[in-house]
C-alpha cells in the first residue's frame, strides 16, 4: 500500500477495535465449541468399540452410529459456530472496512454477478451445470461503475472406467474474478482480447490456426500480439478502442493479474476475467480478528481488482457516450 493508504487503513482498523475485541470473543467461544466437539467425537467412537465382539456385523454397526454420531457432533460443535463467526466477521468488519478503505464501494458478502451476466460476458464457454458466486463489490471508483465478484463455473461430465461403470466428474471452466467497468463509449460491435495460447507453444502454426475463429484483428505491437489474440467484426473501432497506450496498459495488467487475463469490450462496458484459485475476502478462524495481517490481506486483494480502473485508465473520459 502507499503511505497515504496505509494511513487511511490504519484509521480504519482503530475505528473496529471495538467490533473486532467482540468477534474475538465469539471466536475463542467458536474454538471452545470445537474442542468440545473433538472430545465428544473420540467418546462417541470409544463407545462403539465394544461392538467389535460381535465381529463383522459389530464392525459394520459401530462404523455407523460413529458415522452418525460424529455428523450430529459436526454440524452441532463445528460448522454452525464457525460459519456463524465467518459470517458475522463479513456483514460487520469487512463491509464497513470497505465503505473506509474505498468509500465508493458496497461490499455484499452474500451476493455475487449472476449466471447470466458471466455467460453474457462471453470470455469463457461451456456447458455450466453448477454455477457459484459471492463476495460482491458495486459503486464506483472515481467516476467509473465497477461490479466485481468471486466467481466458479462447472461442467458437470461422465467417463466409463476400465471396469464399464459409468462416473461423473466435474470441470472447472473457470474460477476466479470476473470485474466489469463502464467504458463510457458505446460499441457497434464487440472486441475480445484472450490469452494467445496457440501462437506462444506452437509458433506460425499456432497463429495460423488462430484464423479458424475468424475475425482475428492485427495489431503493430509484437509484444502485444505474441501474448494476446484479438477478435472483433470492426477491425476501425478495434483499433480505436485498443490503442498502442491501451495495449501496453493491458500488457502492464497482465503482468500483475497473470496470463490468465481475458477482456472483452462489448455493450459500452469492460468485462474482464483472471484466475484467482484461492478463497479471496475470507476471515480466518484460525487467526485473531484483530489480526492486522488478515484485515491487510483483505484491502489488498480488493485493491487489487479496484487497481483495474486506475491501469486502464477508465477514468479519464476519451470519449462520450451517444
Amino acid at each position: 500500500m502507499s503511505s497515504s493508504r496505509s494511513d487511511v487503513f490504519s484509521r480504519a482498523v482503530a475505528n473496529l477495535n471495538p467490533l473486532l475485541s467482540e468477534l474475538e470473543r465469539m471466536r475463542v467461544h467458536a474454538l471452545g465449541q470445537r474442542a468440545k466437539g473433538t472430545k465428544y467425537m473420540w467418546i462417541s467412537v470409544l463407545c462403539c468399540l465394544p461392538l467389535l465382539i460381535l465381529g463383522p456385523f459389530g464392525l459394520v454397526l459401530g462404523g455407523i452410529v460413529t458415522a452418525i454420531a460424529c455428523a450430529v457432533i459436526y454440524s452441532r460443535y463445528f460448522a454452525s459456530f464457525r460459519k456463524d463467526y465467518e459470517q458475522t466477521f463479513k456483514y460487520r468488519v469487512l463491509t464497513q472496512l470497505t465503505k473506509e478503505v474505498q468509500p465508493g464501494l458496497e461490499y455484499r458478502p452474500g451476493e455475487g454477478l449472476p449466471q447470466y451476466v458471466f455467460e453474457a460476458a462471453g470470455l469463457h464457454s461451456g456447458d455450466i451445470d453448477r454455477y457459484h458466486t459471492e463476495d460482491l463489490f458495486c459503486g464506483k471508483i472515481g467516476d467509473t461503475d465497477v461490479w466485481f465478484a468471486e466467481v466458479k463455473a462447472e461442467d458437470k461430465r461422465t467417463r466409463t472406467n476400465s471396469k464399464g461403470n459409468t462416473e461423473t466428474y466435474w470441470v472447472t471452466i473457470f474460477e476466479g474474478i470476473l470485474f466489469i467497468a463502464d467504458f463510457h463509449k458505446h460499441f457497434a460491435s464487440d472486441v475480445t482480447v484472450m490469452p494467445d495460447v496457440g501462437e506462444k507453444h506452437f509458433g506460425w502454426l499456432g497463429k495460423m490456426m488462430q484464423n479458424i475463429g475468424g475475425n482475428v484483428i492485427r495489431l503493430e505491437s509484437p509484444d502485444f500480439e505474441r501474448e494476446f489474440v484479438v477478435r472483433g467484426r470492426d477491425q476501425v473501432e478495434a483499433r480505436y478502442i485498443l490503442t498502442p497506450d491501451m495495449q501496453e496498459r493491458i500488457l502492464q495488467l497482465r503482468s500483475v493479474l497473470g496470463g490468465s487475463l481475458c477482456m472483452a469490450f462489448r455493450n459500452s462496458k469492460l468485462h474482464l476475467s483472471f484466475e484467482n484459485h484461492g478463497n479471496w475476502f475470507e476471515p480466518d478462524y484460525f487467526r485473531p480478528s484483530g489480526d492486522f495481517s488478515q484485515l491487510a490481506q483483505f484491502v489488498r486483494e480488493m485493491q487489487y481488482c479496484c487497481g483495474i480502473v486506475e491501469q486502464m485508465n477508465l477514468n479519464t473520459r476519451i470519449w462520450t457516450k451517444d
